[in-house]
């Protein structure tokens, strides 16, 4: 114990010297330490003994013996110890290659790096935590950065593809790990668990996040009665856990190009700190990279960008539009664009944190002198648009499926708002986005049309106004190939997993809001699932993960096709355009095609008021862009709101009237 205490304050000592920059003593301390923690026979005191002596070489400038010291010190068995002496190993071998470029320590740095996500992917697997996997991720991104500039120091070395193709595979590792986690779970739940056991798991699994949503206290007791049941799961049936845990293979370079279409072409991002990485992948030409430093105040234009598209004011769009989207053309279209052939006419792009909130639309696909409206060179206008979690969700969502039998075509939920709604709003102790409420008194006159016209387009069902309540919704969810939600949606920046989309509030029923955190546990069988509602697919973003959004939630709940709103919508645009979507659908056209075409059309026809972007460009796809093909035959009768108690009534009427009209007609 004297000498554990001894050891602790030489460590101090060199601490102090370190920071004070006085090498010679720092490393006197530290080995005083070091050599006092070695006879105590500690692995983890005496690993980070040598890591202190391991920093202290690499501020002098001396790689060689900071590296020395690092392997010296890698003897934890601690995960989370691996990963921080692996990085520490990793700086020291990029500092003596930047001296000897002939590639032999890079080879060694890459090979660590591989190592080290390995570790990353044991360790957040492990953890049980959200918060604790977020954390996880955020952390690895730095060491994810410099693999990607390691293998690409090696290519430009040596000119090998598999140096591309490893970059690439480091970039698919910073995005969406957490849902390719959680589908991984759902699939593992269908083919390895019995169908008993499996619903016993969705009860506490939708009541855990139904507490949650309430903020109730009972949350703490059930999460914990949750994770334990998970884990006898895990015990007593070993195909569940192979299946829950096989979420680390490396990302198929092969089957990505042979998921992508013979016009498509995918365009992935990852944003380091000084430089973006910009992967192209065709199926004429495989994989190309591209890099591009980033411009002074890159993010900064960004948000001011996105401001303008959510601006109402067509005038601020043309006086700040060049300004701001030619350096972000140039920085991550221009390259790209120039590799890509006439033939490619659908993109689908997979963004990471820094690019998430990016209006894709709008960049122009050539250097411009200012905004030209409908007819100016926008990237919507050269490609139909498509947006995914990661490369790894756009191959294998579509495989975590439930039971398709007996499937309906189209369910849809839309409604303008009665009093009692809106009261019940103002009424709520919520963090609402008052837009709810002051846009038309919070009224939304087109939305309950919108369902209607689209469920008569596709010969489906609905629930207007009043039938579209939460309750309901619940009932219907795994029933249809397609739902469509058309109603208010409020974003909870501070908690979002309390954003929500909300319903008709009925008497005798409290809740009609339907949480982001209980959207993840719902039965999702559809194919699509439309979001129109505000701010469906916006939200604050998590490292490594994307935008905690409503559209995310679905994604986590099975659906591999969402399409949502990235900011306030209009809803009379909104069911111009999407009206206009479901026709193209209905026609066979990929979904990414179908809602290209439906924003030009809707700028051709428009009148110039209605023609800014905030009116059309905020209706995004992400996920599988295929065509939806509906199985059956269409009814010849229209579709009706369901459950509507006086159709026998209204049926009754028709009969009336069309008595009538025969009676005079034939007295005349």
């Amino acid at each position: 114990a004297a000498a554990a205490n001894l050891s602790l304050s030489y460590e101090l000592l060199g601490l102090i010297a370190k920071r004070r920059r006085q090498w010679p003593d720092a490393i006197r301390y530290f080995q005083k330490a070091l050599s006092l923690r070695e006879k105590s026979g500690s692995a983890e005191l005496v690993a980070n003994a040598w890591e202190n002596l391991g920093d202290v070489y690499m501020a002098t400038q001396k790689p060689e013996k900071a590296l020395r010291a690092y392997r010296l010190g890698a003897r934890s068995t601690q995960k989370t110890d691996i990963l921080r002496a692996g990085r520490l190993r990793a700086e020291a071998l990029l500092q003596l290659a930047a001296s000897r470029p002939n590639g032999g320590y890079l080879d060694e740095a890459l090979l660590l790096y591989a190592s080290l996500d390995s570790v990353a992917t044991e360790l957040r697997l492990f953890y049980r935590d959200e918060g604790s996997k977020q954390q996880l991720v955020a952390d690895c991104l730095p060491f994810y950065e410099k693999a990607i500039q390691t293998a690409l120091a090696l290519y430009r070395h040596r000119g090998e593809q598999r140096y591309l193709e490893t970059a690439y595979f480091f970039s698919t590792r910073n995005k969406a790990l957490l849902l390719q986690d959680g589908l991984q779970e759902l699939q593992a739940k269908d083919l390895g668990l019995p169908d008993s056991v499996t619903l016993r798991e969705s009860q506490l699994r939708r009541a855990c996040y139904r507490l949650f949503a309430a903020a109730d206290p009972a949350y703490p007791e059930a999460r914990l009665a949750y994770q334990h049941f998970i884990q006898q799961l895990e015990r007593a049936y070993p195909e569940y856990y192979r299946i829950k845990f096989a979420s680390a293979q490396r990302v198929d370079l092969a089957q990505v190009q042979q998921k992508i279409a013979a016009d498509a072409a995918i365009l992935e991002f990852f944003t380091g700190s000084t430089a973006v990485h910009i992967f192209l992948i065709t199926p004429y030409a495989g994989l190309q990279v591209f890099s591009a430093a980033l411009p002074e105040g890159f993010q900064d234009r960004i948000g001011r960008l996105r401001a303008l598209a959510e601006d109402l004011n067509a005038e601020a769009l043309s006086a700040n539009y060049a300004q701001l989207a030619n350096p972000l053309f140039q920085t991550l279209l221009q390259q790209p664009l120039v590799a890509l052939r006439s033939e490619t006419t659908r993109l689908c792009l997979v963004a990471d944190a820094p690019l998430l909130k990016t209006p894709f639309d709008l960049l122009p696909t050539q250097t411009v002198d200012r905004w030209e409206g409908a007819e100016g060179p926008m990237l919507i206008r050269r490609f139909a648009l498509s947006s995914t979690f990661s490369t790894q969700y756009l191959l294998s969502a579509p495989q975590h499926r439930r039971q398709k039998e007996n499937l309906q075509r189209f369910g849809g939920f839309g409604l303008e708002y009665d009093d009692f709604t809106l009261k019940a709003l103002q009424a709520a102790n919520q963090d609402l986005d008052t837009s709810l409420l002051k846009r038309n008194f919070g009224r939304l006159a087109y939305s309950d049309d919108e369902v209607r016209e689209i469920a008569g387009l596709l010969h489906g069902t609905a629930w207007l106004n009043t039938e579209a309540r939460k309750s309901v919704f619940l009932q219907q969810v795994d029933r249809f190939r397609i739902l469509h939600l058309a109603m208010h949606g409020f974003l909870k920046e501070s908690d979002p997993q309390r954003s929500a989309l909300i319903f008709s509030k009925s008497p005798g029923e409290e809740d009609f809001y339907l949480h982001l955190a209980e959207i993840y546990g719902l039965p999702c069988n559809a194919d699509m699932v439309v979001l129109s509602a505000c701010n469906s697919s916006n939200g604050p973003s998590v490292p490594g993960e994307g935008l905690q959004s409503l559209a995310l939630a679905f994604a986590y709940a099975g659906c591999p096709s969402v399409v949502a709103n990235q900011w306030s919508a209009s809803d009379q645009s909104s069911k111009d355009i999407l009206l206009r979507f479901y026709r193209y659908l209905d026609a066979g056209l990929a979904k990414d095609v179908a809602l290209q075409k439906a924003k030009l059309d809707y700028l051709q026809q428009s009148m110039p008021t209605y023609s800014t972007p905030a009116y059309w460009s905020s209706l995004i796809l992400i996920g599988d862009p295929a065509a939806i093909l509906l199985p059956g035959e269409k009814t010849a009768a229209p579709a009706v709101p369901a459950n509507r108690p006086y159709g026998w009534l209204a049926a009754l009427s028709a009969l009336l009237i069309t008595g009538f009209f025969w009676w005079w007609k034939r007295k005349k």
